[in-house]
């Protein structure tokens, strides 16, 4: 049996897409915490389970990584800032940048 590498929690393409834009925007993480748990709470009704959701969108485009370069982040979050919806290959690109084991 291969190993699958994935989230351990699931995750909509329109998280990721919201999040990415509230961080282009520059939503400080205070806001941006309540923004995720707004967005999720009809969908992730337990609380710890929504809070480990937030978690991981979080780590995905939070712009404070030490995994990933500064110019990296700053590439994604302008691309976000320069399209109407954020492509969903920028998200791929940020989760294989940011998760040591596609490495």
């Amino acid at each position: 049996m291969s190993k699958r590498v994935n989230f351990s929690r699931h995750i909509e393409i329109q998280w990721l897409d919201s999040v990415a834009v509230w961080v282009a925007e520059g939503k400080q993480k205070k806001e941006l915490d309540e923004q995720i748990d707004l967005m999720l709470e009809p969908s992730v009704t337990c609380k710890v389970n929504r809070g480990k959701t937030r978690n991981q969108l979080t780590k995905l485009w939070s712009p404070n990584s030490d995994d990933v370069t500064e110019s990296f982040t700053r590439f994604a979050i302008e691309a976000v800032l320069g399209s109407e919806r954020p492509d969903f290959v920028l998200h791929w690109g940020m989760l294989v940048a940011k998760n040591n084991f596609f490495c």
